[in-house]
């Protein structure tokens, strides 16, 4: 027998054993999956969550294979640098906000696992802290993802929750996002700007013709399908009731077959066929939240890759059943290196989706769904219903409430769980008590009260590593590295001086919003 646990394998295991003692019915898990629409037309829909997720993820994933996030990461480097000498301090403040950019049209997670190599890399090689660089473009990434809809996977679970559509959301969240990012460089700069020095003597040398893309048309081509589908998840609503996953996942189905057309008509054949090696990590040594090593020969042209899996595993085996184990591996590696070796980048860009995210997430969608069913949701609605009193209790209460609860359950399992509580009848009814049964206002502290939680599942993240996988990737990352100075206490402290400013800033300027009329 194996048995792997890790996030991705132990809310399937502990549904199946709350479904055979009954705690959790068949009901519970249909509408875990399929969803359940309210009176108001909304309601989470999980699999349009995650088919969301994965077109959009396909789309990023396939521009970073093309090389353009790293050339444009490279290119800031290379251009700061004149005659060996670069201002630290202009490089400091280039990569912050570079890695907004790069969030906001990508998502955090890719600028996580492409920007963070650099950072590293530029800082040994110039021989400079890398600890400000590296705190400057993380906390940025959980910022800066409030900004679109399909930012980040807790802005659909939120948005799915009360219908609201990709340009309302887009026309809320846009400025407190902004202001987020300013009141986050400041903070950045506060804490960090003694140890940035002004100039650093060596700056890694990077030539001309490492700041080419290597697939220009990967590039160009990524590039529009991900632009495309990002207006077109603006402009559809205006005209038609259309679900966002409809949108997206016909631009990445047209990606995966150019990926797949350039691996089989532009891949240069070898003469000598090639090895091509997937090393699995001894379970002892494998981290739950970083890569497994995938090497491919230099006959195709391909470099040793270090391919996403940002559910890990580790592995709880009987003595007597390793010689089984191995022949299962032995028999996956082969297929692997049969698909690898035909389709090279095909089979990179499919490795490295989130695929852990499916079972974590249907798993936490039906725990939500089975805490509603036994009224668990409805108590929470009713005490988030007891500080939302006015739109600024609400839209702060709510905030600061999802925000520390992001780094006890983790901000998509917290999201999905407030989202149902918001949208509970309960929370609706605690209200009006607040405003005499005024159902126009109450509803508008609803939507308050939704935004706050988008603010809080975002800004949440820059507390402790455990509030999103990225910070989990993000850490391990930087253990990998051997970096030492970045622990769980020293980052803590960090974002102490951090985080409650960047806050207060999203919910004042979420609250002017409201009080201007911006929504309601």
């Amino acid at each position: 027998m194996h048995l792997v646990l890790n996030l991705a394998s132990a809310p399937p295991i502990a549904v199946a054993v709350l479904l055979a003692a009954t705690v959790v019915s068949p009901s519970d898990i249909r509408n875990g999956i399929a969803g359940r629409e309210t009176s108001d037309g909304g309601g989470i829909v999980p699999y349009s969550v995650l088919v969301l997720i994965f077109s959009l993820a396909i789309l990023c994933i396939s521009i970073d294979e093309a090389g353009l996030f790293k050339i444009v990461a490279l290119t800031v480097v290379r251009r700061s640098s004149i005659d060996g000498n670069a201002d630290a301090r202009w490089l400091f403040a280039s990569f912050f906000f570079l890695s907004a950019a790069l969030t906001i049209v990508a998502s955090n997670d890719v600028v996580v696992l492409t920007v963070t190599p650099i950072l590293l890399h530029f800082a040994q090689t110039a021989s400079v802290d890398a600890v400000p660089f590296l705190m400057a473009s993380f906390c940025v990434c959980n910022v800066a993802s409030m900004a679109l809809y399909v930012g980040n996977p807790t802005n659909v679970i939120v948005a799915q929750a009360t219908g609201i559509n990709v340009l309302e959301y887009t026309k809320v969240m846009g400025l407190p996002t902004v202001v987020s990012i300013v009141v986050a460089f400041i903070a950045l700069c506060v804490v960090f700007w003694k140890r940035v020095p002004k100039i650093i003597a060596v700056i890694p040398t990077v030539a001309e013709s490492d700041a080419i893309i290597p697939d220009l048309f990967g590039a160009w081509f990524g590039s529009l399908m991900l632009i495309t589908t990002l207006v077109l998840l603006m402009v559809f609503p205006l005209f038609m009731d259309v679900s966002v996953w409809i949108i997206a996942l016909p631009f990445a189905g047209v990606t995966l077959l150019k990926e797949i057309a350039f691996d089989i008509f532009k891949r240069q054949p070898s003469n000598n066929a090639s090895t091509i090696e997937l090393s699995i990590l001894n379970s002892n040594e494998q981290s739950e939240f970083m890569p497994q090593q995938f090497t491919l020969g230099k006959e195709d042209g391909i470099h040793t890759r270090h391919i996403q899996d940002q559910i890990g595993s580790t592995a709880i085996l009987p003595a007597d059943s390793s010689t089984e184990v191995q022949r299962q591996s032995t028999r996956a590696t082969d297929a692997t290196n049969l698909l690898a070796r035909r389709l090279p980048r095909t089979t990179t860009i499919l490795i490295r989706l989130p695929w852990g995210l499916i079972p974590f997430t249907l798993g936490m969608f039906i725990f939500v769904e089975t805490l509603t069913s036994l009224n668990w949701t409805a108590l929470l609605a009713t005490g988030l219903a007891a500080v939302s009193t006015s739109a600024v209790t609400t839209i702060f209460s709510i905030a600061v409430i999802s925000a520390l609860a992001c780094n006890v359950l983790n901000n998509l399992p917290m999201s999905i769980l407030f989202a149902e509580a918001i949208n509970h009848e309960r929370y609706l009814d605690g209200v009006l008590q607040h405003l005499d049964g005024n159902t126009e206002a109450a509803e508008s502290l609803r939507h308050a009260a939704l935004y706050g939680l988008v603010i809080g599942s975002n800004i949440g993240a820059n507390i402790l590593f455990v509030g999103s996988l990225a910070g989990l990737m993000w850490n391990e990352i930087l253990r990998r590295n051997s970096v030492k100075g970045v622990t769980q206490l020293r980052f803590f402290g960090w974002c102490a001086c951090i985080t409650p400013f960047v806050l207060a800033g999203a919910c004042i300027c979420l609250f002017a919003e409201m009080q201007g009329g911006f929504f309601h």
